[in-house]
């Protein structure tokens, strides 16, 4: 990249915007770039499922302010995080795993969840 290309996004960048290729889908890559396309769209949905919630989906509760948000986590370690959610959006919350059938399921805490997803980390080490 030549050094006017670097001090253009580095000026875009600090008010805010963003420069990107004409056809490589710019936004559209981002959960808040769809979700707001969606809303730009005309789409409200009246309940909003999140399933997985951990610390939150604040980029679904922002966009659809006036849903109902149904907020669903196995991990009871975030249940402080999620009546955070609780006191300033309209949602209700269960702890509990989403599955195809009826059962009891062993969670292993990972201390490192991101990094375990993103590059095949093993919490056991393996």
């Amino acid at each position: 990249m030549n050094i006017f290309k670097r001090l253009a996004q580095r000026f875009v960048n600090n008010i805010e915007y963003e420069i990107r290729r004409i056809g490589t889908g710019g936004s559209m890559r981002t959960m808040v770039g769809v979700l707001a396309n969606v809303a730009r769209l005309g789409f409200v949905p009246r309940v909003v499922i999140d399933v997985g919630v951990s610390k939150g989906t604040f980029a679904l509760y922002n966009t659809f302010p006036d849903s109902y948000h149904l907020l669903i986590e196995p991990l009871k370690e975030f249940e402080d995080d999620i009546r955070s959610i609780l006191k300033k959006y309209k949602v209700s919350y269960v702890i509990s795993a989403a599955s195809s059938g009826k059962g009891s399921i062993e969670i292993i805490d990972c201390p490192d969840l991101l990094r375990s997803y993103k590059k095949g980390y093993s919490c056991h080490g393996e």
